[in-house]
């Protein structure tokens, strides 16, 4: 992929080897993310156009969704007025939840593996929400650290 990229013109960053830029002129003319096999890009529609043919050409038909999708738990949408917006509005509602009869030990009990992979599970999938919920950002240590200092029977 990065072969690839680089034919077209797309050099990563240096803070983040996933995040690849492409300019023109001294102009930001591309913007791309990579995880795994998910790609999502903002910039000029012929540059668009541009790397999706090459992209098609070394790796056959790509599946393009544009204007209202989702992309690691991230819902994209644009309005009727041209505006933009994001939310992770269906990935909040598709976190496991914790089942309440696992909690009701006293807080001095410890807890089994399982309700402590559920924890973390469900602490982890909190912090991604972060990215449009900046608000909750000074609970997330808090709950992670909670775990840490929590042991667990074996």
């Amino acid at each position: 992929m990065h072969q690839v990229l680089d034919q077209g013109g797309l050099k990563p960053v240096q803070t983040d080897i996933q995040l690849f830029v492409k300019h023109r002129n001294e102009r930001l003319v591309l913007l791309m993310s990579v995880h795994v096999d998910d790609l999502k890009m903002t910039g000029e529609t012929a540059e668009i156009e541009s790397i999706i043919k090459l992209l098609t050409e070394h790796f056959d038909e790509l599946k393009l969704e544009k204007d209202n999708f989702e992309h690691l738990g991230l819902r994209h949408e644009l309005h009727s007025d041209g505006s933009r917006s994001v939310n992770q509005e269906h990935y909040v509602s598709e976190l496991a939840f914790i089942n309440e009869e696992g909690c009701k030990s006293r807080p001095t009990e410890l807890v089994d593996e399982t309700l402590k992979s559920q924890y973390l599970s469900l602490s982890g999938g909190v912090a991604w929400v972060v990215q449009t919920r900046p608000d909750i950002a000074i609970f997330v240590p808090t709950l992670q650290r909670n775990c840490k200092h929590h042991a667990v029977k074996m």
